[in-house]
């Protein structure tokens, strides 16, 4: 009898959500207590790849700290770029978001960026003389100019890179031994000041870094602040990884040629070394091109190889074994040529080149439906219901809006006088940090 009521009552327990007693208690906390948020914040924003999205857990955490990391040249601030680009293309035109590019590497050209999709014109540029200390006021300025005019706005803030912007004291430090250690420390207090404050406004970071050796000091080897980073870590003490949400590892995996890919580039492994919405630690490869960077197309075609859904080869078919429609195991075709045609119809026109001739969009329409279906079925089957994820939305629901899901709309805490209130003034954050003492290990030093 017992284990009969167990059965009856776990159930209902999960569909009703929070208890009464729950409810009760938060409300009393709420009334007292004042400016606090009890329910975790889930909104994502979708990053336009979908392979990225599936394990994302849906997209990037909106209003939290987003950090991508490899080795130089692998493709960090390109994949960054094109999000910022997919954001801009795809948001309701009534709340155009509010981009920030913080360059501290100097490194990027508004044709580049351009050319990777992205409408300069809507960003504001942060580039010479940026400091940590400077880019944090900026956000400031930024969350006030919200409260002022009352804005809904989402805000992104690309931050190239954490590990070559500066301190003030840095910049004009005589000695380099007189500052070590000072960007841990700036950093974790800015980040400890700031990222709930960004929460409330819903600015996201979207943020930059570099892997480096892990160097052990003395006999005992040193902890990494994330075990799965392994022998490398990563410059801004250790708050720079528990103040991230999402941190994705991103490394060198093979070469692809243009002979049979249409352009010359790069396999990249991703992995998440934290993900706060998805189980993180697993591999999974991204299509990136030296010249259009990554390719959400290439992307999903490499996964169907790797999932022997398609045989690859000069000439590619759909495995018959996994295939039950006949047309789609009729369909052949040559690597180079499937994304001028895929393109062609997603863009609604009424021809394509096959083969070097003009041929109707009909004649291909067969491949781009058989290709989306099996690209869906497959993120959803074998990464999603797989690792107990969140569902994806369709082809159709990405066009309409920034794909993921969404929790209720966020309670708005306190007035605009307390959150006034919760801003950084920036002479007295100066003056704390200088008197902080925070324990540094080697992870700090950088």
């Amino acid at each position: 009898m017992a284990k009969a009521k167990e059965k009856e009552i776990v159930p209902e327990i999960k569909k009703s959500g929070k208890t009464d007693l729950i409810k009760n208690i938060q409300t009393i906390c709420e009334n007292s207590i004042g400016d606090i948020l009890f329910d975790p914040l889930v909104n994502v924003t979708s990053t336009g790849i979908k392979i990225l999205d599936a394990y994302l857990g849906g997209g990037i955490l909106d209003g939290c700290m987003f950090q991508v990391v490899s080795k130089t040249g692998v493709g960090k601030t390109t994949l960054l770029t094109q999000i910022l680009a997919y954001i801009q293309k795809h948001s309701d035109i009534k709340e155009t978001p509010i981009c920030v590019f913080a360059d501290a590497e100097n490194g990027v050209t508004k044709k580049r960026l351009e050319q990777l999709g992205m409408s300069t014109d809507n960003v504001m540029f942060i580039t010479a003389g940026l400091t940590i200390e400077k880019l944090f006021d900026a956000i400031q300025e930024v969350i006030k100019y919200k409260i002022d005019n009352k804005l809904p706005n989402k805000v992104y803030v690309v931050w190239d890179s954490i590990a070559l912007t500066p301190t003030d004291k840095e910049l004009i430090a005589e000695r380099a031994d007189s500052v070590i250690g000072i960007k841990a420390k700036v950093l974790q207090f800015y980040l400890l000041k700031n990222l709930a404050v960004c929460a409330r406004h819903n600015i996201t970071l979207l943020c930059v870094n570099q892997l480096r050796d892990k160097i052990d000091m003395g006999v005992v080897k040193v902890q990494s602040a994330v075990k799965w980073l392994g022998d490398e870590t990563i410059p801004g003490g250790r708050g720079a990884v528990f103040g991230t949400s999402q941190l994705l590892l991103l490394k060198h995996a093979g070469d692809l040629k243009e002979d049979s890919y249409g352009f010359n580039g790069a396999k990249i492994q991703g992995k998440f070394i934290k993900n706060r919405m998805f189980p993180p630690n697993i591999n999974f490869n991204l299509a990136f091109s030296f010249t259009d960077g990554f390719s959400d197309f290439w992307s999903n075609y490499m996964l169907l190889v790797d999932l022997k859904i398609v045989k690859s080869g000069g000439w590619n078919k759909f495995e018959t074994n996994v295939c039950s429609d006949e047309k789609m195991k009729a369909i052949a075709w040559r690597t180079n040529e499937v994304k001028i045609w895929y393109d062609d119809a997603k863009n609604g026109k009424t021809e394509t080149s096959k083969s070097g001739k003009k041929v109707p969009i009909a004649e291909v329409l067969p491949f781009v439906d058989a290709f989306d279906k099996l690209v869906h079925d497959a993120i959803q089957t074998h990464i999603i219901d797989k690792n107990e994820g969140l569902a994806i939305a369709s082809d159709d629901e990405q066009t309409d809006e920034i794909c993921g899901p969404t929790a209720e709309t966020k309670k708005t805490i306190g007035s605009n006088k307390i959150e006034e209130s919760a801003l950084l003034n920036t002479s007295s954050v100066k003056e704390k940090v200088d008197e902080t003492a925070l324990t540094l290990d080697e992870e700090d030093i950088i």
